[in-house]
C-alpha cells in the first residue's frame, strides 16, 4: 500500500495530506518471548520502541518529521510487565504525534487485546484519502471529495464523497525490482524491495532511501513517545537529527 500511496502523493492526488493513522497490532506477541526456555529480546519490549512499522508509513511518503508526542499506555497485572529488561509497564501504547508541518499523526502499537493483527495505515487528504486493507476485511479503499449531497439518518444534509475499491498492484512483479527479486515476500512484499535498495545503494555508491538520518526520524519518535507514556501522557518534544 505504501508504494501506491507514495505515487499518489507525488502526483498530488491527496491535495493537502493533513492527517494519518497507522497501527501495528500483534496480539499474542508473548508466544515469541521465549526460545529454548530463555527470554528473548522481545520479552517485555515497550511497544513504542518498535515504531517503524508505523512511523515509516507517513515519513516515508511525505518526508515529514515528527516533532511532538503525547502517548498513553495500557497494562494489566501480568508478571511480564513487572519484570523485564526494559522496565516497561505497558502492553499497548497509543500516540498522537505532531509533524513539522503542523499535521496530526496517530500511531497505535498493541501487543495484547481483542484485535486482529496488522501493519497498516490510512492517509487523509482534502481531495483524496486512502485506506489500506483492514484486518476486519475492508479495503483497500479510496475516498474522493465530491459535491453531491446526501442526508444522514437524522435528516441533516452533508457532502457524500465517492467511495471506491482499489485494486492493489503487486509492485514486486514490476520492473521496480530486478528479475531475480520479483517474488512475493513478507510484510506485503516489502522484503525484496528493502534488499534491492540496500544492495543497489552499495553498488552505485549512493545515499540509500533509508540512511542513518531517515532511520533516526523513524525510531527516535517512538523512544520519546514511550517516555511520554511513562509520564502519564506528558507532551514531549522530539529531537531532530537531519
Amino acid at each position: 500500500s505504501t508504494i501506491s500511496v507514495r505515487k499518489f502523493y507525488e502526483q498530488g492526488k491527496f491535495g493537502s495530506l493533513y492527517y494519518c493513522e497507522a497501527e501495528y497490532q500483534h496480539p499474542g506477541l508473548e508466544v515469541l518471548y521465549f526460545r529454548n526456555g530463555k527470554r528473548t529480546w522481545r520479552y517485555g519490549l515497550a511497544p513504542m520502541h518498535y515504531p517503524t512499522h508505523c512511523t515509516s508509513q507517513l515519513i516515508g511518503v511525505t518526508g515529514e518529521r515528527l516533532t511532538e508526542a503525547v502517548c498513553h499506555g495500557w497494562s494489566d497485572d501480568s508478571q511480564i510487565l513487572k519484570d523485564n529488561a526494559y522496565n516497561n509497564p505497558f502492553w499497548n501504547e497509543s500516540t498522537m504525534f505532531r509533524t513539522n508541518r503542523g499535521n496530526a499523526f496517530r500511531v497505535n502499537i498493541w501487543w495484547k487485546g481483542a484485535h486482529r493483527g496488522c501493519e497498516r495505515a490510512q492517509w487523509i487528504g482534502d481531495k483524496m484519502s486512502f485506506y489500506a486493507p483492514h484486518p476486519n476485511g475492508i479495503g483497500p479503499v479510496i475516498v474522493r471529495s465530491a459535491e453531491r449531497i446526501e442526508t444522514d439518518d437524522a435528516g441533516f444534509e452533508r457532502k457524500a464523497p465517492k467511495f471506491e475499491r482499489y485494486e492493489q498492484p503487486q509492485w514486486w512483479k514490476t520492473d521496480m525490482l530486478p528479475e531475480p527479486l520479483r517474488h512475493n515476500s513478507g510484510h506485503e512484499g516489502s522484503h525484496t524491495f528493502l534488499t534491492h535498495e540496500f544492495v543497489d545503494a552499495l553498488i552505485h555508491d549512493r545515499r540509500p532511501a533509508v540512511d542513518v538520518y531517515e532511520s533516526l526520524a523513524y525510531t527516535v519518535p517512538g523512544i520519546v513517545a514511550h517516555q511520554s507514556a511513562l509520564k502519564k501522557g506528558e507532551l514531549m518534544k522530539i529531537p531532530q537529527y537531519d
